[in-house]
């Protein structure tokens, strides 16, 4: 157990550095991750190993790069404060798991039992993990890891292997042995830790006030704040360790010119590379070591968002960084070129994958040529705006008072006093908005396109989609729910079973209430292209046959009696009341009170028909991709 503490933290502190040399501009690689594991499938032979993703014709670089920081770490090891702060985040999330020992679910368990029978280790309990770490790991020190390091990562045993594109300029054995055995040598300094201040607000806040306070759905508390926002509060001890959130406004991308588009499909990433306030975003992570905190903003079609979770104790940080993200978004220029010299190098290998041609070809099938159905591409990032990317951000969140936000968990006592001084104390800003129809929506009618894509492994990929108008209420919600579960076991037992075309056949099914309320179904699956024709037929011929005869009573009765239980199993979560309070009040409609009531009113005849019309409205489209000969 302590072998594996002191590898976890070596392996912590070394990706923190990794990740600190990723957002420079300089950076040779797109993305790096060091492990300490078993090498490749050897069960044997443990490993120190770093995964680099390297930037365009940056192989060379990449590995000086990587081989450095080996070297820094094994000349001069980590420092005191990167230790305290890899510690604190190791004993929070204990703390956190501990807290939560009575709700552990059974995969936690299971997965403990393989480890047990795969590799020996040791099966303990929360309470023995809590009391031995807490107790042992002052005992440890940054010295005690340091020596570790220096004894697994030697001059020996050295494997380089670089994986690339037949088509890229590759570096030959020597090249690559000359340029490891170059950086090896080479003179590095120590790394230096910056360590910034702790106070996230600097300043005195303006005072909020709660205006009002009363009782709201499901046993809620609905609060209004002066300045215009309002705050759902539902109290729950489901979780001792946990407190969700989700805030919402209307309005979103639908808002925004749809002539730059490629700024906009960034814009959740480009939000958060710069840090907020006086704190970059690495300094930001040094700042919440030890704190159970995830708080991101998010800008989808038709509104703007926060979601985020965090520990009770540290609730009143948590608040810290909202207001932050409303009222402080901060520009970093270098971590921007940094991320934009990473996604070409995403975006230049995902553009070669065949998933990623389905998915465009998908788009336009179903949306035409519409500006915001083109998937992002390396051509596009040169079109992304900086500055325009921060504006949007500024634009969609300066009102404040037109968000809710919505808490579930176990929140401490002063939740009240510091909502109010936080959330209370963001400028009001008098302007009422809403999102608009910008026309994104599926082309009625049927549209097919099967193309030839070059794959390694050939594979024939069936994406059929049904989509058009349906009231966006409860019972339509179940009816889709029951629809989707019972073409998967038919097709489970058809294509799959009786067939042997596939692993398994996806439907998924949902009803959209924004900006018009429409459903969309999609049938997907992978089959072996000889076999293509013949699985896609037996699709359409099961879908004629249900919506005709309808589906067989063993397989309804298995559906509603699941749903029953997964109803109840899912009340002890507090996901689920998250997702159930922010539905109510940001649509109107209750999916709990009736639940058990609409659900028990449903027929295997109510399911034929809904098929029924799903079909009727004749809005489908078919997309197959083939390999190419």
């Amino acid at each position: 157990m302590i072998l594996s503490y002191i590898q976890s933290m070596a392996v912590n502190m070394f990706n923190a550095r990794l990740n600190e040399i990723s957002q420079k501009k300089s950076a040779p690689f797109a993305i790096a991750e060091a492990y300490d594991r078993d090498f490749l499938i050897s069960k044997t032979k443990g490993s120190w190993e770093v995964d680099v993703m390297c930037k365009g014709g940056m192989v060379d670089s990449a590995l000086a790069c990587i081989t450095h920081e080996i070297q820094r770490i094994k000349r001069y090891g980590f420092t005191e404060t990167e230790y305290i702060r890899a510690k604190a985040d190791f004993l929070k999330s204990l703390e956190v798991s501990y807290n939560e020992r009575d709700k552990e679910k059974n995969s936690h368990y299971t997965q403990q039992y393989i480890d047990n029978f795969l590799d020996a280790e040791p099966i303990t309990s929360i309470d023995f993990d809590y009391m031995f770490f807490n107790q042992y790991t002052n005992k440890i020190s940054v010295t005690d890891i340091n020596d570790y390091i220096n004894k697994i990562i030697t001059d020996e045993n050295i494997v380089v292997m670089l994986f690339a594109n037949s088509n890229s300029q590759i570096p030959t054995k020597q090249q690559l042995a000359d340029v490891f055995a170059k950086a090896s040598a080479d003179s590095v300094s120590a790394y230096v830790d910056d360590i910034p201040s702790v106070e996230l607000i600097n300043g005195k806040l303006k005072k909020g006030k709660i205006k009002s306070d009363e009782n709201g759905m499901f046993e809620t508390e609905c609060i209004t704040l002066k300045n215009g926002i309002r705050v759902v509060l539902a109290k729950s001890d489901l979780k001792k360790d946990e407190i969700l959130m989700s805030a919402y406004s209307m309005g979103g991308t639908s808002l925004l010119d749809e002539k730059q588009m490629p700024t906009i499909h960034l814009l959740d990433d480009i939000i958060d590379l710069g840090g907020l306030g006086e704190f970059s975003s690495i300094d930001l992570q040094k700042v919440l070591a030890g704190k159970n905190i995830a708080l991101a903003p998010h800008i989808s079609l038709n509104a703007e968002s926060f979601s985020g979770s965090c520990s009770p104790s540290d609730f009143e940080t948590f608040l810290q960084l909202l207001y932050l993200y409303f009222t402080s978004p901060r520009a970093d220029e270098e971590a921007y070129d940094a991320y934009i010299s990473s996604i070409k190098t995403v975006l230049e290998k995902a553009e070669k994958n065949p998933k990623f041609i389905l998915n465009d070809s998908i788009n336009k099938t179903i949306y035409g040529n519409h500006p915001r159905a083109e998937i992002m591409k390396i051509k596009d990032v040169d079109k992304v705006d900086y500055q325009l990317a921060m504006q949007m951000y500024r634009e969609r969140f300066m009102n404040a008072d037109d968000f809710t936000f919505v808490f579930v968990g176990n929140m401490p006592d002063s939740t009240l006093k510091l909502i109010e001084k936080y959330l209370g104390a963001l400028p009001k800003v008098k302007q009422s908005e809403t999102y608009k129809n910008t026309g994104f929506e599926q082309r009625k009618g049927e549209w097919i396109n099967v193309f030839n894509q070059k794959m390694e492994i050939a594979k024939s990929t069936v994406y059929t989609q049904y989509f058009g108008s349906c009231e966006y209420n409860l019972k339509n919600s179940l009816k889709m729910s029951f629809l989707s579960q019972l073409l998967r076991i038919v097709y489970t037992k058809t294509i799959r079973e009786d067939e042997g075309g596939t692993y398994g056949v996806a439907v998924y099914g949902e009803i959209n209430k924004f900006p018009t309320e429409t459903f969309e179904m999609y049938i997907y699956f992978d089959t072996d292209p000889d076999k293509c024709r013949r699985m896609k037929d037996i699709m359409y011929e099961q879908l004629n046959k249900l919506a005709k005869d309808g589906f067989a009573d063993e397989d309804f009765l298995k559906v509603k009696e699941y749903m029953q239980k997964h109803f109840k199993e899912m009340q002890i979560e507090n996901s689920y009341w998250l997702s159930l309070i922010k539905e109510y009040y940001m649509l109107g409609v209750d999916k709990y009170t009736t639940y058990e009531q609409t659900l028990n009113e449903i027929t295997k005849e109510d399911i034929r028909l809904f098929l029924n019309d799903v079909l009727s409205q004749n809005n489908k489209a078919e997309i197959v991709m083939m390999p190419k000969e």
